[in-house]
């Protein structure tokens, strides 16, 4: 395990979610998934999670689930 605690972008939170047998925080398990970012995106996201203290992951479900919304010109 400490392994992977080392690995860049890991969070045991995001990571206890992945992993079989483990409580999920909403009603279906988390997949993996690819998100293609820039560098400049990645940082922007990273200190967007820690603000909230939360992982990347979680923010992105978070917003993905409408828990936090986006502000634009629509």
């Amino acid at each position: 395990m400490r392994e992977r605690m080392d690995r860049k972008g890991f969070h045991p939170k995001s990571q206890a979610n992945l992993e079989k047998g483990r409580k999920t925080f909403y009603e279906e398990a988390k997949k993996g998934r690819l998100l293609m970012l820039t560098e400049t995106a990645d940082e922007g996201l990273k200190r967007m999670a820690q603000a909230r203290g939360l992982s990347k992951s979680e923010l992105v479900e978070r917003i993905g689930r409408e828990l936090i919304k986006l502000v634009d010109d629509l």
